[in-house]
């Protein structure tokens, strides 16, 4: 099951005949100023697929989206979203996902696969599937998609297939963005090749591979701001990191960028319940040549869930969000 986009049903806030005027006016002007300077929260998650009660910590996931107070959180990108057909209920975490953020005004979606497996209820059973991918979720508009699979070593058994989805997302008028969420390998050589193929990628592919929109949603083609989120399974002082923030590619990171201002932030991601102390999860940003960008908040979530017999943790990892500003020159106000 692969979604995106919003139908014009999917949209609460406005009728159906002025959805693409009334609702693009809405998304993508709220939290932009006369100044040229649009904010966003940015939030990453990875969701350890169906572990324990996925139904209750759908629920805890957008609770924990709405409870970040002001601004609201924008832009989220998930890793470790799941379809298993096996399951009597349930079987795709898109599912819960969409029905529990689009009440928060998330109306623009899109979800990949990455790895499909081999399920042991049904291994003679071809007709059920068994996904695990990335998901987008905006409540600015998708303009559109697109995918890259990531190298892997094929003779390695314990490799995995990785990608990178990537949103061309309409913060405002004069301010188009990509946005990609990855989850990147558990072998070091090949988080060192991916990296290199993300970047290839982007530069490459400016204007998108295949696009989901009608003509007048198409946007600009040339150099945009990017933000990149997700579980990259490497520590700061690894290759891949350090490639990403080197001159070469001008990465930057939100956390380092809280620890520059003073800011006293949660330095762990991974894991929850302490067995490893690493961080692994990350909000990066970089500008285009006619946009610069700026972390100016990062934080780490430590919210559980505590029951009369149990204390439920939403994932095995803490989630993150950043706050970026992109700062640019608003044409139309100089008219």
């Amino acid at each position: 099951i692969q979604h995106h986009g919003a139908s014009r049903e999917d949209c609460n806030n406005c009728d159906r005949r002025n959805h693409n005027d009334t609702c693009r006016r809405q998304h993508n002007n709220s939290n932009s100023n006369s100044n040229g300077v649009t904010q966003v929260r940015f939030m990453s998650m990875n969701i350890q697929n169906f572990f324990k009660s996925w139904r209750l910590r759908a629920r805890m996931i957008r609770n924990i989206v709405q409870s970040q107070g002001e601004p609201p959180v924008d832009i989220i990108g998930f890793q470790e979203v799941r379809l298993d057909e096996s399951r009597l209920h349930d079987k795709h975490q898109m599912d819960l996902l969409r029905a529990e953020l689009r009440e928060l005004g998330f109306h623009y979606y899109v979800y990949r696969p990455a790895m499909s497996y081999v399920n042991g209820m049904s291994a003679y059973d071809s007709t059920l599937r068994h996904e695990e991918g990335l998901a987008i979720f905006s409540r600015y508009e998708i303009l559109w998609t697109d995918t890259l699979l990531l190298a892997r070593d094929l003779s390695d058994h314990l490799s995995h297939q990785r990608i990178a989805l990537r949103a061309r997302i309409r913060l405002h008028r004069e301010l188009d963005i990509d946005f990609i969420t990855t989850h990147s390998s558990l072998s070091e050589t090949e988080r060192d090749i991916n990296v290199m193929d993300v970047e290839q990628h982007l530069k490459i592919h400016r204007g998108g591979v295949t696009s989901h929109a009608s003509t007048e949603k198409l946007s600009t083609t040339g150099d945009v701001p990017q933000v990149i989120v997700g579980d990259f399974n490497a520590e700061p002082f690894e290759r891949s990191v350090r490639l990403m923030l080197s001159e070469k590619m001008q990465w930057k990171d939100s956390y380092l960028e809280a620890m520059e201002r003073g800011d006293r932030v949660f330095n762990k991601t991974f894991s929850v319940d302490a067995v490893y102390d690493k961080r692994i999860d990350y909000i990066m940003h970089r500008g285009s040549p006619t946009v610069r960008t700026k972390s100016v908040f990062y934080h780490v979530t430590h919210e559980q869930l505590e029951l009369s017999y149990v204390t439920l943790n939403m994932s095995d990892h803490f989630f993150i969000l950043s706050d970026i500003q992109f700062a640019y020159r608003d044409t139309q106000s100089d008219k």
